[in-house]
């Protein structure tokens, strides 16, 4: 090998030695420099090593964009690219699945303006079960910003408003938060607290055949058509003030009928299914063990002169029902309320309930079964 030959091989290893060099301070110059941009925009070291292992840089840098839902996803593992842009369009909720639902829901196929609703209504154990949906839920949006909203129900809404299109979500949802959505006595179950004066019986809730409610007394004949008639002290209490406060602008209201164990229910009621059939008869009676009667809360009132059935066509009606709320009483089968009690218009029939409830009730014209479904259940 000739000497100019050498000296060739030697210059070139030189000069790529020095564009190593060159190479390698530049790429270091400009690591430092994406580094100090993505530092200044709040990303820590560990996040920033993610950033540039997925090629992000560019598109943070240029856009001034910080993220913790974006940081986090990146160290979690969880960072998904297509999800890009919706990591940095969901403000970051500090809870360890809020990365795995966000990409979930997203993966099912809910919109961002869907899945801000979800964050903003359901809480964590809710939004797995919509995840564990088999896809997306029509409507969703509708169901879930009701307030009274119950994701155990979530099933039953969707196939009620399906048999029942004419009918707004908010209907949907508060007769199905009353079992509405199943035919009277098809799905029952044992109601709960039954000495309390907020207990429901009705045709979906029973009382057990022994209950007796505690306190009962008797009314006595001034009050009461005669003195086997018996209700709960409270009961007692509340309606000796109304009647006497009727009394004092000369009207007369009086207890027809109170308490009533399971087997007096029971008698009625096969002695109406005798009279007129059990279809017409559940109209009107109920079912042993679904009385009010048996709770000792409920009485039937008349004003002496006119029959218990007729106590509409009195003044002391019009009375009783613009003024029971202040006893704590409301009428409980409501005129226009059948489809939702499931009894046709009793205005003979109060219950107590107390005042608070019972101003509620009345003011906002509802039944105690919409009552119940919405704040007690």
């Amino acid at each position: 090998m000739n000497k100019n030959y050498k000296y060739y091989i030697l210059i070139f290893a030189l000069s790529a030695l020095c564009f190593f060099f060159i190479f390698k301070g530049v790429s270091l110059i400009t690591n430092n420099s994406i580094e100090k941009q993505l530092k200044a925009l709040n990303y820590n070291k560990q996040t920033i090593e993610l950033i540039i292992d997925y090629d992000l840089t560019n598109y943070l840098i240029e856009n001034d964009i910080y993220s913790k839902t974006l940081e986090v996803a990146l160290l979690e593992g969880n960072y998904i690219a297509d999800n890009l842009t919706d990591y940095i369009y969901f403000e970051y909720k500090n809870y360890d699945k809020y990365i795995e639902h966000l990409n979930g829901l997203k993966a099912i196929g809910y919109r961002n303006d869907e899945i801000n609703h979800i964050f903003e209504h359901l809480n964590q154990n809710e939004i797995d079960q919509i995840i564990d949906q088999t896809g997306i839920i029509p409507n969703l949006t509708n169901y879930i910003t009701d307030q009274y909203f119950d994701i155990n129900n979530l099933e039953r809404y969707i196939l009620y408003k399906n048999d029942n299109t004419n009918y707004s979500y908010e209907k949907v949802i508060n007769y199905v938060n009353m079992n509405l959505d199943y035919n009277f006595y098809e799905k029952i179950e044992k109601t709960k607290n039954p000495d309390s004066n907020i207990v429901i019986v009705n045709k979906y809730y029973y009382l057990d055949k022994d209950f007796i409610p505690k306190n009962l007394q008797s009314f006595g004949t001034k009050y009461a058509i005669n003195n086997d008639i018996k209700a709960t002290k409270p009961v007692i209490d509340a309606f000796i003030a109304i009647a006497n406060d009727a009394k004092s602008i000369n009207l007369t209201i009086k207890v027809v009928s109170g308490y009533r164990s399971y087997d007096s229910q029971e008698a009625v009621y096969k002695r109406y299914v005798d009279r007129d059939g059990e279809e017409k008869a559940n109209t009107y009676s109920a079912k042993p063990g679904h009385s009010e009667h048996q709770t000792g809360l409920a009485l039937d009132i008349y004003n002496t002169v006119l029959s218990f059935s007729n106590f509409e066509k009195t003044v002391e009606y019009a009375w009783v029902k613009n003024n029971a709320h202040r006893y704590g009483f409301i009428v409980r089968y409501p005129l226009n309320k059948e489809d939702i009690t499931g009894y046709k218009y009793e205005p003979w029939h109060i219950r107590y309930v107390g005042e608070e409830i019972a101003t509620y009730i009345y003011e906002n014209n509802i039944t105690f079964d919409e009552y119940y479904a919405k704040f007690l259940k």
